[in-house]
């Protein structure tokens, strides 16, 4: 069971810091940083992690829908349209 889904959310903050430093810019590291401000409540930074995995990593559909789930917490409506074009 990942730290993530036993709700150990600093822990896994503290990892993922540390992980990126040994690895800095590894793509599945940076969609899990993304996924840990995301569940923090702290959308905009991890719109902007996502954003910067576009391109980067082969699960484009999960990129995007937490983009959209980041987007739609923050009321951002027109760059979740955006999105689809």
């Amino acid at each position: 069971m990942t730290l993530l889904q036993t709700q150990k959310i600093g822990h896994a903050r503290t990892f993922l810091i540390n992980a990126l430093k040994e690895f800095p810019g590894d793509p599945p590291l940076l969609f899990n940083k993304g996924l840990v401000h995301y569940l923090n409540k702290e959308f905009k930074e991890s719109c902007r992690i996502y954003y910067e995995l576009i391109g980067k990593i082969q699960a484009k559909n999960c990129v995007f829908m937490n983009l959209f789930l980041g987007h739609l917490h923050l009321g951002e409506y027109e760059e979740i349209i955006d999105l689809q074009e």
